[in-house]
């Protein structure tokens, strides 16, 4: 009988050996609870730009997308090319950059947008904005360079020239990147003038540059050099940028 009791308590000290399954703490009631599973939305792999692009268009780079332009009565063919992948949060953001087939003096290309978000393992495309912005002339798409350095959330500054007469302007669109979709907050803000095919001589040309930043009261502010020199602001009145303090820019 005593050898059965020893053999008894010998089983009792090894079950307490055992290891117990994985579990953790809630620290709201101090209890053990089972650990969750994984959240498999997070489980997709990286999104590359070519990946991106597919989804986009259907097919990889270059992608031809017919269009009528609101204002012409004539089929345009835009060719896009994927430009700029960019995190936005738990989403992915494409920009791609299209040119026009026709190049004419006032044809323009496009810049697109592209939305997507991890779901079940993989990535989707959340929303597209095919033409949010037009390019510049002959045919060309927009320069543009996504900016971290205006605030939250991602910008998207697009910029488009122009050259008429002795003239050359440039201006820039600002796209702001939100959770919901990008929204074109500002637009033609001037960035470039010059007239120096306007004038005989030379010296007496006016060339002034402005630089995109904030200003020290949080509103965002053009400052130029050149000819002319000084800053100006714009504000957010009614969703849009808006110029709140004197042009120092002459426009085209």
């Amino acid at each position: 009988m005593r050898n059965v009791l020893i053999a008894a308590v010998m089983l009792l000290a090894l079950a307490g050996c055992q290891k117990a399954p994985a579990a953790h703490a809630d620290p709201r009631d101090g209890k053990v609870a089972a650990a969750p599973p994984p959240d498999a939305t997070r489980l997709a792999a990286p999104l590359t730009a070519a990946e991106a692009f597919r989804l986009a268009f259907g097919s990889a780079a270059p992608a031809v997308r017919k269009v009528t332009r609101p204002d012409g009565d004539y089929e345009e063919a835009l060719t896009y090319s994927p430009a700029r992948l960019a995190p936005l949060g738990d989403l992915m953001v494409l920009v791609s950059t299209a040119s026009s087939d026709h190049d004419c003096h006032a044809c323009s290309g496009a810049l697109a947008i592209h939305y997507f978000k991890r779901q079940n393992g993989s990535w989707v495309m959340s929303g597209a904005w095919p033409e949010i912005l037009p390019g510049t002339g002959f045919g060309a798409p927009p320069d543009f360079s996504v900016r971290t350095d205006l605030g939250r959330p991602t910008w998207v500054q697009a910029e488009a020239g122009w050259s008429g007469q002795g003239y050359t302007c440039t201006s820039a669109d600002l796209i702001e990147l939100t959770p919901q979709g990008p929204v074109v907050r500002g637009e033609n803000i001037p960035l470039h003038y010059d007239n120096q095919g306007v004038v005989e001589d030379p010296g007496q040309a006016t060339t002034v540059d402005g630089t995109l930043g904030r200003g020290p009261d949080g509103k965002l502010r053009v400052t130029f050099t050149g000819s002319k020199t000084g800053f100006t602001d714009y504000d957010m009145v009614g969703g849009k940028l808006t110029r709140v303090s004197d042009n120092v820019i002459d426009e085209c």
